[in-house]
C-alpha cells in the first residue's frame, strides 16, 4: 500500500442553472509525498479512442489537459493547483 498524496482525475465540467456535471475522461494522474508521478488507464483511453467510442476533439483535449497538469507538476507550478486544497484544510482542520 502506497499512499497518494493527490489524485487528479481529467474531467470535464459542465455547469447548469443549480448543478454541476462532472464527466470523468478517463485519464487519472497521482502524486506521490515523495513526488514520483504516475499517470493511469492510459491504455483504457488508448482503446476507447481506438474503437471510435471516443470523438477526435475529446480525445485531444483529454491529451492536452494531461499534458498541462504534467507540465504544472514537473515545473514545480503544482502547488498553485494545490493551494485552494491545503487553505480549505487548514480553515477546517482536515487532514
Amino acid at each position: 500500500f502506497r499512499r497518494v498524496l493527490f489524485r487528479s482525475d481529467i474531467v470535464d465540467l459542465e455547469i447548469k442553472e443549480d448543478s454541476y456535471i462532472f464527466t470523468d475522461l478517463m485519464v487519472d494522474v497521482l502524486v506521490y509525498p515523495d513526488g514520483h508521478v504516475e499517470v493511469l488507464d492510459l491504455d483504457e483511453f488508448a482503446d476507447v479512442s481506438e474503437e471510435d467510442m471516443i470523438d477526435k476533439k475529446t480525445c485531444l483535449k483529454v491529451l492536452r489537459r494531461t499534458n498541462t497538469l504534467l507540465q504544472r507538476i514537473y515545473t514545480g507550478k503544482f502547488s498553485e493547483l494545490t493551494a485552494h486544497i491545503d487553505k480549505a484544510e487548514n480553515t477546517y482542520g482536515i487532514s
